[in-house]
């Protein structure tokens, strides 16, 4: 089992962040949990599977074989919900859409400041952290004939 990902590590050791699902472009969506791998020395995160007790595989695209790995430098957003419970984070890089669903909330948080952190570091001064809008449904509105406008049901 990989150490917790917020444990103090050499400045170069490698951090490991387990993930539920992920999805990479709206195309490919893993099969089952995965680990979010930090290469600190590259300031590069990989997607990894475990097939075997102690043995892990790079995941990849099906259709070409390339590893699903980004570079710190070249990510330009990443964004998650307001709030302490949210455990997904989508991450845009330049051609490269990955969406990751965290085994906690405090694993997502983790990671955003990691990914906030490294990205000052290298210099990428494109890279933006943005916070979502919870989903809070609203009453529905209706359309007003005699006003000619939209109004929100009156209420018993």
């Amino acid at each position: 089992m990989s150490p917790p990902p917020t444990a103090a590590f050499d400045e170069h050791e490698s951090i490991i962040w387990p993930v539920q699902s992920f999805t990479a472009d709206h195309d490919f969506k893993s099969t089952h949990p995965a680990h979010l791998v930090l290469d600190r020395a590259n300031s590069e995160f990989g997607l990894i599977y475990e097939i075997a007790p102690r043995v892990a595989v790079m995941a990849q695209f099906p259709d070409s074989d390339e590893p699903i790995f980004f570079q710190v430098s070249q990510t330009r957003a990443a964004c998650s919900r307001e709030g302490q419970t949210c455990k997904k984070v989508c991450v845009l890089v330049q051609h490269l859409q990955i969406d990751l669903e965290f085994a906690t909330a405090d694993d997502a948080s983790d990671f955003l400041h990691m990914l906030g952190r490294l990205a000052t570091k290298v210099g990428n001064l494109e890279f933006e952290v943005y916070e979502a809008q919870s989903y809070v449904p609203q009453e529905l509105l209706h359309y007003c004939l005699d006003t000619d406008r939209l109004v929100q049901p009156q209420r018993p």
